[in-house]
């Protein structure tokens, strides 16, 4: 994400304006930001002082952010010089390096699906909220968002995130014990892990098969509660929010009310035929971020024919993409646009019901 100090707003993609030194702080502890700038008299118009006690106070309380080491040696007394190393922090930091292969195998003993990052998520400005807490429930854990819950419709990408927190977790700490389970685990407490209590992130899936099963939903909360006493960080997916869940105890609510709730939204103007700019650029760059993990030839044409097609959902996109690489293999043909609509087409085909 790049975060411009300026007293505008914008929406393109991946540029987030912080109108006041408050709002920078807010977004710069999300560690989401790899890019900084900002509009030269910005500092004007701000009270520098201000700003550097805030850094100093704030910054350290909600995440571990390095700049604040420095001004508090005292190499940086001036509002400027903080934010210009913060400019060269982010620059060197740009993207995430890969999982070691050792961490790998243990997120994968995790239960989490390596491929589904952080990097990899379809981030959108409606999905901007939930993006920023999932990164936060990554760095630490804090009383006021434990639990995380992360609620939308099947096909938001509340799975995805949860799997990013777990990988974002072993980035920083390569043998964190984490595991991600789904909660119909809990309609067996008698086969549960007795080590979940134990745990430095539990992410529990599907929440909402708990409906209606108060054994369950009492021995999960008692794991979650544990669990937050001890400063462990816990977050929970919901295809809904939990009060419009039916047969959710009382227990249960409370004990989600305690924490921080967002929602995962599909793609804004996801109704046919109207997905925005934003949305197809966003896709199209998940494309080409599968095709570069997975070693397929994808040119630019092509990965903008698919991000731009309203009824291919973000969990259809790769496997559209593999579909496009097996037909150019098997006819010895060139992915090109020509071939990818003959792909849609097959797909189409495949996916929608027969009519009589």
């Amino acid at each position: 994400m790049h975060l411009v100090l300026s007293d505008e707003l914008s929406l393109h993609q991946e540029v987030i304006y912080a109108p006041t030194p408050n709002a920078a702080i807010a977004l710069l502890a999300t560690g989401t930001v790899t890019q900084i700038s900002f509009v030269g008299d910005w500092l004007d118009r701000h009270d520098p002082d201000m700003a550097v006690v805030h850094f100093l106070d704030q910054a350290v309380r909600t995440a571990a952010i390095p700049m604040v080491t420095w001004a508090i040696l005292g190499e940086h007394h001036a509002t400027q010089g903080i934010l210009l190393e913060l400019v060269k922090y982010c620059q060197q930091r740009g993207a995430e390096r890969p999982l070691a292969l050792e961490v790998q195998d243990h997120a994968i003993r995790c239960g989490l699906n390596t491929e589904q990052t952080f990097e990899q998520f379809n981030f959108t400005p409606d999905n901007a909220a939930a993006f920023g807490y999932a990164t936060l429930a990554s760095l630490s854990q804090s009383p006021e968002r434990n639990p995380l819950l992360i609620m939308g419709p099947s096909g938001s990408g509340k799975s995805h995130l949860l799997n990013a927190i777990g990988l974002g977790r072993l980035r920083y700490e390569p043998v964190a014990q984490i595991l991600r389970i789904p909660a119909s685990a809990f309609l067996s407490p008698q086969t549960l892990d007795r080590r979940l209590v134990t745990m430095d992130l539990l992410l529990i899936d599907d929440l909402q098969d708990l409906a209606g099963h108060n054994v369950a939903q009492d021995v999960m909360r008692t794991v979650g509660e544990t669990l937050r006493i001890r400063g462990r960080q816990i977050v929970l997916s919901s295809h809904s929010a939990a009060n419009e869940l039916p047969n959710m105890n009382s227990r249960m609510l409370d004990y989600l009310a305690k924490g921080a709730a967002v929602t995962c939204h599909v793609n804004s103007g996801s109704a046919l035929g109207q997905l925005s700019c934003f949305a197809i650029e966003s896709r199209k760059r998940y494309l080409k971020q599968q095709a570069q993990a997975t070693d397929v030839p994808l040119v630019d044409d092509v990965a903008a024919f698919f991000a731009a097609q309203p009824t291919l959902s973000i969990r259809d996109l790769p496997n559209v993409l593999r579909s496009l690489q097996a037909h150019a293999i098997f006819h010895q043909r060139p992915a090109n646009i020509a071939l990818a609509k003959e792909v849609l087409r097959v797909w189409f085909a495949r996916v929608s019901p027969e009519k009589d």
